[in-house]
């Protein structure tokens, strides 16, 4: 039989191989436990969090600097209502005073039907968010040449299916108010489809 040290050895062994920030509450809010993974992202320290008011560590403003108020914290909120809170868009705040983007679930901790605390699991999404903005500038971008080309340009997927057309095509063509995008090449232009 497995042994209480063990099992504990093996949720810490867990906890520390996560790569994933994971912080405790309790009833209060205050830490139980932080991974290090949350601590090299957020730069708080078991010092700094344990015992502590995890929200006024690293969510106590949004992103506009503006006051977060713990009553608004979905964080807080899983101690209240007892539903797990998944949050896409906040941000954490890093003891350096930087902030960073995450994705974050704070999950209530049931004991004998009442919640004692909650677990907090998070990701720094910065990478994504930088990816995100960089693909809708390129895509503005290539909208923008696409509109401004003087020649009429149209784009198929290898299934032959309009990808798009920019302005010039649809004038040229005499197609302005329809959509093709979506539809075989052979339908728009009456050809004969190969593999028929």
């Amino acid at each position: 039989m497995t042994s209480t040290k063990q099992i504990l050895r093996r949720y810490e062994l867990i906890l520390t191989s996560a790569g994933e920030g994971v912080y405790g509450l309790d009833h209060e809010g205050k830490g139980t436990f932080v991974n290090p993974a949350a601590i090299a992202m957020t730069g708080w320290t078991e010092e700094d969090v344990i015992g502590k008011p995890v929200h006024d560590k690293h969510h106590h403003s949004k992103v506009d600097g503006k006051h977060y108020p713990k009553k608004e914290c979905p964080i807080y909120a899983a101690l209240k209502d007892g539903e797990v809170h998944h949050i896409t868009d906040e941000v954490f705040w890093r003891k350096d005073g930087s902030c960073f983007p995450v994705h974050y679930t704070s999950t209530p901790i049931w004991e004998n039907g009442t919640i004692i605390g909650a677990v907090v699991v998070f990701q720094d999404v910065s990478k994504i968010k930088q990816t995100e903005a960089t693909l809708a500038l390129l895509q503005r971008r290539n909208e923008l040449l696409l509109s401004a080309a003087g020649e009429g340009i149209c784009g198929f997927d290898c299934e032959g299916q309009v990808d798009f057309i920019n302005p010039t095509a649809y004038s040229m063509l005499s197609w302005q108010g329809q959509n093709f995008e979506g539809r075989s090449i052979h339908d728009i232009f009456g050809l004969n489809d190969p593999k028929e």
